[in-house]
């Protein structure tokens, strides 16, 4: 699919169509929503390895979900927002 072409050959209601019908397993699906990085196999054996650990006890260590490891105490204040803003940007080469 060519995204040049989006609005003229193909409307873009018709491209969320095809990217809603993409495979669960896709690249593209993936790349869109982090959660589909493991397929249900990997979720599967994560639930039953973390089932087991349960058992072993208080100090056991579970397997943690890699795309929920979010950097939260970076924070920008409003003084370095806008010195980043009026910062010069490069021009970004079409094509």
């Amino acid at each position: 699919m060519n995204i040049d072409n989006l609005g003229k050959t193909y409307s873009v209601a018709h491209a969320a169509d095809l990217a809603e019908m993409l495979p669960y397993e896709s690249r593209t699906n993936r790349a869109m929503h982090p959660s589909n990085v493991w397929g249900w196999q990997e979720w599967l054996l994560r639930d039953i390895a973390n089932s087991l650990r349960g058992f072993a006890g208080k100090n056991a260590k579970f397997i943690e979900i890699p795309w929920e490891k979010v950097k939260t105490d970076y924070a920008l204040d409003i003084d370095e927002y806008q010195r980043k803003l009026k910062m010069p940007r490069k021009e970004v080469p079409h094509g």
